[in-house]
């Protein structure tokens, strides 16, 4: 079996789809090789050829593109009218694109296509430009995903939010997962409690809602607590982060830093207490699940889709309606060293029952393997 998992872009640039997709495929590549072909598909950009080396086990070959994040590439369409074959498996990552059209070739050809949306049929993101993604839905993307082998749903969340707009789909729910670190650092005590965000700047991430929120902290709480903030992406909401952090009532409490990848995501994790993630809207975060995995707790909101287990757990601080975010920033800060060992045991338990890559890519695989013996219809 060929397995092309195809994608807008194959580097860092992808966000989390990066680490997600990535995972994936190198687990199935290590553990099933000789099985199974494994071969990852996208458009080039500025980080393709660095980040190719990332890809371990998996071939890459990316395709000179235009349209930027719309990732129009005739080079891809022309490789999949030429390479797709019967008994292939096309993994569509990610819609709205032009990449979707590499996927409905396939689909004429008679080769299985599986989707995963990504958390791109979530609600937030469809109100953004809602008008022309509802042309483009009625015209293209609905007859795509109703006649996918399956869709991939991250969540319960997501796959109901899949049949509301798709009622005919097959949806198939199968989380995100990581490589789980044989180890861990412990949280140890702190003068100050370090919140951490890690990833895109951008306006569905909720940072300048975030900042403005600790305006509405007690003085008495001033040398108690940090921010720090890594990410990259929209030279516009940076700069507005930035001055909005720069007129913060504790402004020198908030460090906002460049984006960190390895070895210094590791050591931002385990200098943090708290991973926070204001969320408007996620499939599901590979950002929070790698603190997870770390031992951090993550403060989120339910926009993450995580699901009730996790939610519920000590693992996770839930940020409700904006009026009470400083209340749960006033609880973490407050919180004493032994109750967060124990949020951080508890993190690391969860992201070992639910999102451990080495239990999660073999249900994948025989997904996979089950789809490329019953084609897409076209």
């Amino acid at each position: 079996m060929k397995l092309y998992a195809v994608q807008t872009s194959i580097s860092r640039t992808a966000g989390g789809l990066f680490f997600s997709v990535r995972n994936l495929l190198i687990q199935i590549s290590q553990k099933e090789g000789d099985k199974c072909d494994v071969c990852a598909l996208g458009v080039t950009d500025h980080y393709s050829d660095q980040d190719k080396e990332a890809w371990t086990g998996v071939k890459v070959q990316t395709f000179t593109g235009f349209a930027g994040k719309l990732g129009l590439s005739f080079s891809l369409l022309r490789f999949a009218a030429r390479n797709f074959k019967s008994g292939d498996v096309v993994y569509l990552n990610g819609i709205w694109t032009f990449v979707s059209l590499a996927a409905r070739i396939a689909q004429w050809k008679k080769v299985a296509v599986v989707i995963a949306p990504r958390g791109m049929l979530d609600e937030w993101i469809i109100k953004k430009n809602k008008i022309p993604k509802r042309i483009y839905h009625h015209f293209f993307e609905n007859a795509l995903l109703s006649r996918a082998s399956f869709v991939h749903a991250l969540t319960e969340k997501e796959a109901e939010s899949i049949r509301h707009l798709v009622p005919d789909a097959n949806v198939v729910v199968c989380p995100n997962g990581i490589p789980i670190p044989e180890r861990f650092a412990a949280p140890v005590p702190r003068t100050k409690k370090v919140f951490l965000y890690i990833g895109r700047l951008d306006n569905k991430k909720g940072l300048l809602e975030l900042v403005e929120s600790t305006n509405l902290l007690q003085e008495e709480l001033r040398d108690q607590w940090i921010l720090k903030i890594h990410g990259w992406g929209s030279l516009e909401y940076g700069n507005d982060l930035r001055e909005s952090a720069a007129r913060a009532k504790y402004s020198s409490n908030i460090e906002i830093g460049p984006a960190v990848y390895g070895p210094n995501k590791e050591a931002a994790l385990t200098d943090a207490d708290f991973f926070i993630l204001p969320s408007k809207s996620e499939g599901l975060p590979m950002a929070a699940i790698e603190a997870l995995a770390a031992g951090r707790p993550a403060i989120i909101t339910a926009e993450c889709n995580f699901d009730e287990e996790v939610m519920q757990s000590d693992a996770c601080l839930v940020l409700g309606p904006r009026s009470q975010w400083s209340s749960v920033l006033t609880g973490a800060i407050r919180m004493d060293h032994q109750e967060i060992e124990h949020r951080s045991i508890e993190a690391r338990r969860i992201a070992e029952t639910k999102f451990d890559i080495q239990k999660i890519a073999p249900r994948m695989l025989q997904l996979f393997r089950e789809t490329a013996l019953v084609p897409s219809c076209d």
